[in-house]
């Protein structure tokens, strides 16, 4: 997966894109905070390498089910891709 920001403009947008055969998705960002930005104003900043070691855990419940459009169900799709599955069974939330 590829993930690009732009900014033309006025606008700026976050494509994901799938490789080698795709598809892309587009999204327009409308709000953002940079990191620096967040760490100024907590009490006690967290900034660990750690942090990085192991993948993120994605949640995708609900979010694209059934009765979801084709557009709902193929970011649904495209988003759990990105991660790696996760074994509930494993898993080691202390980390």
């Amino acid at each position: 997966h590829i993930l690009a920001l732009s900014q033309k403009s006025s606008k700026i947008t976050l494509r994901v894109g799938r490789t080698p055969a795709g598809p892309t998705l587009s999204f327009r960002v409308k709000r953002f905070t940079l990191g620096r930005q967040i760490r100024s104003v907590q009490r006690r900043p967290f900034d660990s390498a750690r942090a990085f070691e192991s993948p993120p855990i994605v949640v995708t419940n609900n979010f694209g089910d059934a009765t979801a459009a084709p557009h709902v169900k193929l970011m649904r799709i495209t988003f759990q891709n990105m991660f790696p599955a996760i074994n509930v069974g494993t898993v080691r939330l202390a980390d």
